[in-house]
């Protein structure tokens, strides 16, 4: 598991170290899809409750799976979790590896002096 310290305000980027995946590449924060790769395709919160949250803050790379938080707010607190896989067929026999990446933001406690 990886670990992320982010002061309020600054920018995060996840960055799960895989290039140009094959298939299907999701990003789930507290068990809610907020980014989605497939293929050439991608998507960032296609529900309300990740509209709510995250409104115009995620930034998704197609490319590398990687997934920008900017504008840290304290409720970004928590465990992210990207799950991929990446299969490769041959005529001979089939193999299909899945993998899944945990990613832990974690942001300092705020305290008033």
């Amino acid at each position: 598991m990886k670990r992320k310290s982010v002061k309020e305000g600054e920018s995060v980027t996840l960055d799960p170290g895989v290039r140009n995946p094959d298939d299907v590449m999701r990003w789930y924060f507290k068990d809610i899809l907020i980014a989605k790769i497939t293929g050439d395709q991608s998507q960032i919160c296609t529900d309300v409750q990740c509209e709510e949250r995250f409104r115009d803050r995620l930034k998704l790379d197609k490319k590398t799976g990687s997934l920008t938080i900017m504008n840290i707010r304290d409720t970004d607190t928590g465990l992210y979790e990207l799950q991929f896989s990446i299969c490769r067929f041959s005529i001979i026999r089939s193999f299909c590896v899945s993998d899944t990446a945990w990613i832990r933001l974690q942001l300092p406690a705020h305290r008033e002096l």
